[in-house]
């Protein structure tokens, strides 16, 4: 296997940036360290040819996905070309995609889902998503037996439930809902996406829900919650989201 992590910020924590991160959650997946290549797409705005590669992983990012820009169209005009591509070559020569958060929400607007600010908010810390029953029976056929699953969250933008007429969209399943965002996931043969972080370990997740509200982001009453969930919730990433990733990229 190859794997294309596509780093889409320059943000850096105690566990590094975000594809070191995102490689540390594909290791827990079944992947090797071996197996995964980092390609810098913010620092020099140059993109891995798919066509190399089994999986590619999109980070998250601070950037925010609704803007016209030359960052996010050119990444956009490449998600739309291997779309295409994995629908003229055989099922072993698909190039599969991972995206998390900002990765998930550029992915969401190229297949032509509106992306924007969350009149709601933020959702910050530890986060249950429900996953309805006709959203379960959709991706139960698939590998994905869920009613739930926890994952770290740090996001005002989202993915709305708008579309744009004759997108891709029409192709993909959407699962998981949240009181503040109500397209958590997307499923597709080869697309699996999640507007959480599931590469974020709790105590990553704590401090950047201290920092935040050191920094007067977050309210007083959001910050309590989040931080009582970053204690009491456990985030299910390098569990049951791993492994959903290893059944869906492996």
């Amino acid at each position: 296997m190859k794997v294309a992590l596509i780093l889409l910020d320059n943000a850096i924590s105690r566990e590094g940036d975000f594809a070191d991160q995102g490689k540390e959650l594909l290791i827990k997946s079944g992947f090797t360290a071996d197996d995964c290549i980092k390609f810098d797409y913010f620092a020099n705005g140059i993109l891995p040819d798919y066509k190399e590669f089994n999986l590619l992983y999109l980070t998250g990012s601070r950037k925010d996905s609704w803007r016209d820009d030359e960052f996010n169209h050119k990444l956009m005009e490449y998600i739309r070309d291997l779309w295409e591509y994995n629908k003229g070559v055989d099922k072993n020569s698909q190039v599969k995609i991972v995206a998390v958060c900002f990765g998930h929400q550029i992915v969401s607007r190229a297949l032509g889902f509106e992306v924007g600010v969350n009149e709601l908010g933020w959702e910050i810390g530890p986060t249950l998503v429900h996953v309805s029953p006709e959203e379960k029976n959709k991706v139960k056929a698939k590998g994905f037996d869920i009613d739930h699953y926890v994952i770290s969250m740090i996001h005002q933008d989202i993915v709305l439930p708008s579309k744009s007429s004759g997108g891709l969209w029409q192709e993909v399943e959407i699962f998981g809902s949240t009181d503040k965002c109500s397209i958590q996931s997307l499923y597709h043969s080869w697309l699996l996406s999640f507007q959480g972080h599931p590469e974020f370990s709790n105590e990553i997740n704590k401090e950047l829900v201290i920092r935040n509200h050191q920094n007067k982001i977050i309210s007083d009453n959001l910050f309590n919650d989040a931080h009582d969930r970053c204690i009491n919730l456990q985030q299910e990433g390098s569990t049951k989201l791993a492994a959903w990733i290893s059944n869906f990229a492996l």
